[in-house]
């Protein structure tokens, strides 16, 4: 991908105001971006054909998410992982994701399990422009050879 080229982001979170935050700071660096305030509108997103973005960023801690509570989901601190597996199943996405969140350390990580093509990046200590950076790596190397671990 040349640097050139439009970035088109869609970035899940169930604070807006914390994600436009994040999407200023892409903007600044030549990405669109579209904000899905929670799960409701991410769904919305990921289901248009054809699906006008390059790459997803979600958050992991969304509560209220009620059909995605579960004994494994409890306070929402899957709420991400949960959508992740439903971008690539129900939905058959392949487009990377980047989970930011501030934590990170609740992660049941064997909901990734077999996922390519995914980055994690702790909130607290990633800026917009090491997001940026990352985002483009991503998108300039393709596919990952190989699942989270």
């Amino acid at each position: 991908m040349r640097r050139s080229e439009s970035v088109s982001i869609l970035f899940v979170d169930d604070a807006p105001g914390q994600a436009q935050t994040w999407a200023d700071g892409l903007e600044l660096r030549g990405m669109q971006v579209k904000i899905a305030a929670g799960v409701a509108e991410a769904r919305k997103e990921f289901g248009r054909r054809p699906f006008p973005y390059r790459l997803v960023v979600l958050d992991l801690w969304m509560p209220g998410a009620p059909d995605l509570q579960s004994d494994q989901n409890t306070q929402g601190f899957q709420t991400g992982a949960l959508l992740l597996r439903e971008f690539r199943g129900a939905f058959g996405r392949q487009e990377p994701v980047v989970i930011l969140s501030n934590v990170l350390e609740k992660l049941d990580r064997t909901l990734l399990e077999g996922a390519e093509n995914v980055e994690l990046c702790d909130k607290g200590e990633t800026r917009p422009g090491d997001l940026a950076r990352i985002i483009l790596r991503m998108l300039e190397s393709g596919p990952s050879p190989a699942p989270v671990p």
